[in-house]
Parts: structure tokens; C-alpha cells; sequence
């Protein structure tokens, strides 16, 4: 007995279908009568199947003979990629025969999608037949699905720059809180801060992976987890930790020479050594009466960071040092000073 290739004939709900035949056969065993009048009709309970991933649904096919035709019938479904499709606990023989039709969407998948696929009533009898269409709806199982970078690389003693982490939640609506487990042996001085954590009514945090100067080069498994509503997911990571990170900075103009009531500005160079955290430069010095200094952007992720200066009538004419220190999680502490003259 071999099963006809699917035809894509229908794709709604057909709780009763029947093919009648054109002409019949020369067995007798499978029924009696006008063997044109022979029929089957197959019953489904419903046009879909809806299934998490990693679960299962069922519904029972039921099949009815007519016309006279008493035939053994045989029920076969499509194969689907992605997931698994039986049809067991048939009954082959009777007026009115059945089987429970089972898919499983496999596991470790958050795709969502609906797809149609053929179930085939199969008979001894060539133009006894029939072929229908159930579609398959998979959603996301209730949890987490965490998307993350799947590498990352830092400097001993650094700070990665803060990295966009996302995930859906299914089946709850607690807070999430988010964290970074480590595996195999990964050293506790690899940690990583997330902000906002808890994760209040959003789906999207920031995340700056640190690593202490004594945590040695090589390649680490971490992970990026979401715990909430009693569910919790992991992203794995692979986190490269690189030789040790080093700053240098220096003024490109230097002294800064201005008139009290007026101002100026300078930008720092920022060279690194295998460093990509924020830089935050901040003034590690007492700044004279009427001085104020402002840096831009606050905190710079590339070569360079301006830094404005601006004077009232209050500042007095003079020579000052103002100092100027670095800043940032997994930043090197480094000061440079800067030779500010107010004239008249």
C-alpha cells in the first residue's frame, strides 16, 4: 500500500470530507454494492493545531465508511520540518474508524510560525481516498528566549563598552532580573553589571562585562540569564579575555589661554590598549573662583573627548593647574594636568 504524494487541496477546516469513487475494484472484500457508491469521509475536531515549542498537541481523526465500502483504511501524515508527527492508535477495520494525531515542535527554537501540512485516508481501493489539510500554529513556550551577543572580548583589568541585551517573556508578567552566570571553571573575576536591573514592563537592558586584572588570558563560557515569573533563560557567551588594558591620555592644546568673562576649549586623546569601556573624565582638582569645566560627550567610547572651559568677571588673572582623571568601570586611573592661564 502505498501512500499518495500530499496535494495542497485545502487549507480551512473540514470537519466531514469524502471523495466518491469513479468505478470500483474487482475485490469484493472491501464491501458490497454499487462500488461506485463507495465513500469515506474523515472528521477533524478542529482546522489547527497550536503548540508551544517543546510541547505537544493532539486531536482524534475520525473516518466513516459509505456507500457499501467496508474496506480497511490507513490514515498517514506529512513529515514537517521541525517538528514530530504521528498518527498511533489507529483502528483500520469497523464502520467508523479513528487515530490520535500527535505534533511536537522541537526544542531550543523561539520561532514563531504556522505552517500546513496533509493527513491522507488510504485505502485498498484506488479512487477511494482522500487527502486534507490541518495547519500547524507553534508559539514561544513560556519562558524566556535571551538574545545576546554570542562572543565578546576584554582586556585583563577592563570593561566591555555596554552591550544591548533583549529577550521575550511568554506566560508572565513579573520583573526580570538579569545576570551572568559562569561555566566550566570560568574565574569569579569576571562579572558584569545590567542597567536597569530588575527590568521593570520592558524587554531590553544594558549590559558592561568586567574582568579583574587577575583573571588570565583565554577564552571563558559565561552566560546571560533572565530570571522572572519562576522561569529563567540562558544565552551563552564566549567572553575572550585579551592581554591587560592599558590608557594614555594627553591634551591637544595645552596650556588653555583665555580673558576672565570668556572661554575655551581643548580636546583629550584618548590612546588605548585593548580598552573599549566608556571613558569618564572628571576634574580631580579645586577649579579657581568663577571656573567651571564641562567634558563632551560625558563619557566617550572613541579616541577622543572635548573638554570646555569657561570663565566670569569673578575669575581672577592668573596660572592654574587643573587636573584632569579618568573614569569608568574597568578604566585605568590616569591624571594629566592641564596649564589654564586667565588674562585680564
Amino acid at each position: 500500500m502505498k501512500a499518495r504524494t500530499p496535494r495542497l487541496i485545502v487549507l480551512g477546516f473540514l470537519s466531514a470530507c469524502s471523495i466518491s469513487p469513479i468505478g470500483g475494484d474487482n475485490n469484493n472484500n472491501n464491501g458490497t454494492g454499487d462500488k461506485s457508491k463507495w465513500a469515506v469521509a474523515l472528521a477533524l475536531p478542529r482546522s489547527t493545531l497550536t503548540v508551544q515549542h517543546g510541547s505537544t498537541d493532539t486531536m482524534t481523526l475520525t473516518v466513516t465508511r459509505s456507500g457499501g465500502f467496508t474496506g480497511a483504511v490507513t490514515l498517514v501524515a506529512d513529515m514537517l520540518p521541525g517538528a514530530a508527527v504521528t498518527l498511533g492508535n489507529q483502528a483500520t477495520t469497523g464502520a467508523v474508524t479513528s487515530a490520535l494525531l500527535s505534533v511536537s515542535p522541537y526544542t531550543g527554537s523561539d520561532v514563531v510560525y504556522s505552517i500546513p501540512f496533509g493527513v491522507h485516508v488510504n485505502t485498498d481501493v484506488d479512487n477511494v481516498r482522500l487527502d486534507t489539510m490541518i495547519v500547524l500554529n507553534v508559539t514561544r513556550k513560556n519562558g524566556f528566549w535571551t538574545t545576546a551577543p554570542a562572543t565578546m572580548s576584554v582586556g585583563r583589568g577592563g570593561a566591555s563598552g555596554p552591550t544591548r541585551v533583549t529577550f521575550t517573556k511568554t506566560g508572565f508578567t513579573d520583573d526580570v532580573t538579569a545576570s551572568l552566570p559562569l561555566f566550566n571553571g570560568a574565574p569569579a573575576g569576571i562579572t558584569a553589571t545590567f542597567s536597569p536591573n530588575p527590568i521593570v514592563g520592558d524587554t531590553v537592558t544594558m549590559m558592561t562585562v568586567l574582568v579583574d586584572a587577575s583573571v588570565p588570558e583565554g577564552s571563558y563560557s559565561v552566560g546571560v540569564r533572565m530570571n522572572g515569573g519562576g522561569y529563567q533563560g540562558t544565552a551563552p557567551l564566549t567572553l575572550t579575555v585579551t592581554a591587560a588594558v592599558g590608557l594614555s591620555m594627553n591634551f591637544a592644546t595645552n596650556p588653555l589661554i583665555m580673558a576672565k568673562g570668556l572661554g575655551n576649549s581643548t580636546f583629550i586623546n584618548l590612546v588605548r590598549t585593548n580598552l573599549t569601556a566608556g571613558i569618564t573624565p572628571t576634574v580631580t582638582s579645586t577649579l579657581p573662583t568663577g571656573v567651571t569645566v564641562s567634558f563632551g560627550p560625558p563619557t566617550s567610547f572613541g579616541p577622543t573627548v572635548s573638554m570646555s572651559v569657561n570663565t566670569t568677571a569673578a575669575a581672577a588673572p592668573g596660572t592654574y593647574t587643573v587636573n584632569v582623571t579618568s573614569g569608568g568601570a574597568g578604566v585605568p586611573v590616569v591624571t594629566i594636568p592641564l596649564t589654564l592661564t586667565i588674562t585680564p
